[in-house]
């Protein structure tokens, strides 16, 4: 009797923590999903939910997430409102401080999967778990670029307007080449054409501090500890570029430079 509990005892301290999670979203739109998961989930089990969630051929663009708790949640998510100042983030950033989520999130993107883990000391780990490169690293016209965050926002009036579920992908990109409104038309069209949907979203950096975009997160997560906080002037000088598809013409707007900050049509 002793020997059996003495076995039963090892077995349980070698048994895998029980899953005790929820899904919080799923969403499906044409060729395009998403799936947000809360509390505690084995990594062997949540890759297994996610490649059978993104890996049908029609899914191109898709991402399933895990947050460990509310608070991972919210220190991931975007910051409130829609007209965000350097000054309102610096008090958003000092309320929640400077430390990371603990968060797993698997991308597709074309036929490629890659997983990226980070805990809330900023430590991060990253595998590609389908395909032979990490779809989030790409080339456009030999320029080297990094997808660091996507949105996948829910469009309620897709089907009335277009007669189908569509979604609005926001793109949020890093590069360090010179940032060119080109750059960021060839990558928003190449997305177009992978995901097929009719809203996209493109801003492109040469760094991870999208401060005045409300989708982004205050800290970009992946990058490890944070080691210096970019001043306002800084900040104000770095090179960026957006460009915005809504059914039509592509628009045009940058952050970097007078002359080219008009917005255009092409």
């Amino acid at each position: 009797m002793i020997a059996a509990r003495g076995m039963l005892a090892a077995l349980l301290l070698v048994a895998p923590l029980r899953s005790d999670y929820e899904v919080w979203w799923k969403r499906a739109a044409g060729a395009v999903r998403t799936m947000g998961l809360m509390g505690e989930m084995g990594e062997a089990e949540l890759r297994e939910v996610a490649l059978e969630f993104l890996g049908p051929e029609r899914v191109k663009v898709g991402q399933v997430v895990l947050y460990r708790s509310h608070e991972d949640l919210e220190r991931a998510a975007g910051k409130a409102g829609t007209d965000v100042s350097y000054e309102s983030w610096l008090t958003l950033l000092k309320y929640r401080g400077t430390g990371c989520p603990e968060m797993t999130e698997i991308t597709k993107i074309g036929r490629a999967i890659v997983q990226r883990a980070v805990d809330r000391e900023c430590r991060t780990k990253r595998a590609v778990l389908r395909g032979e490169k990490d779809p989030l690293l790409r080339r456009v016209d030999g320029v080297e670029l990094e997808i660091l965050h996507i949105v996948f926002q829910p469009l309620d009036y897709s089907e009335k307007v277009w007669g189908k579920k569509s979604m609005c992908l926001q793109f949020y990109v890093r590069t360090k080449s010179e940032v060119s409104i080109e750059l960021a038309r060839e990558f928003l069209l190449e997305m177009k054409e992978l995901s097929r949907m009719p809203e996209i979203l493109v801003v492109v950096r040469n760094d991870a501090w999208f401060i005045e975009d409300s989708a982004f997160p205050a800290i970009y997560p992946f990058d490890g500890p944070v080691e210096h906080i970019p001043t306002k002037e800084e900040y104000q000088v770095s090179q960026a570029t957006c460009g915005w598809l809504y059914p039509g013409p592509v628009s045009w707007w940058c952050e970097w430079s007078e002359e080219a900050c008009r917005a255009r049509d092409d």
